[in-house]
């Protein structure tokens, strides 16, 4: 019986998958889950055996779980879509002349060299080393002179 309690012990400290959030790492995983189930019955006292309607919840228990792990996958997998596709873009700005504002408040007019993801998920052009937020930006062009000089 001291194997199988070990058993249960490691297999309720492993860690979930690379694919869950760090957040929930810590969390028992479904399978950890129906093991303990499984133990839980494999050793219950014959004499009182769980009650129907406490061995369904913990089934729904597993369920609900299943399902909470499958949805932070699910959230992950958009949230990596929606960076790259903002960062696919912002790609669009790379060599075009723009207007806009810097992030320093100042006035900046060039051609844009690159494209950065800030950490909140928005766009930050680089024109001439100054940081200009894609949101900022007045006028866009292909060449130079498509630019105006409006106040």
């Amino acid at each position: 019986m001291s194997s199988t309690i070990d058993g249960i012990s490691s297999a309720s400290n492993r860690a979930t998958s690379s694919s869950i959030s760090d957040a929930t790492s810590s969390i028992m995983d479904k399978d950890d889950f129906l093991k303990l189930f499984l133990a839980s019955l494999q050793f219950q006292d014959p004499t009182s055996p769980m009650e129907t309607s406490e061995m369904m919840s913990q089934m729904s228990q597993l369920s609900l779980m299943e399902q909470v792990q499958n949805m932070t996958i699910a959230v992950e997998s958009l949230v990596e879509l929606t960076s790259q596709s903002a960062l696919q873009s912002g790609m669009d700005f790379v060599g075009k002349y723009i207007v806009g504002v810097a992030d320093d408040a100042t006035a900046v007019s060039g051609r844009v060299d690159s494209v950065r993801l800030a950490t909140d998920g928005s766009i930050i052009l680089v024109v001439d080393g100054k940081y200009v937020p894609s949101q900022w930006v007045t006028q866009v062009s292909d060449s130079e002179e498509g630019l105006t000089n409006e106040d």
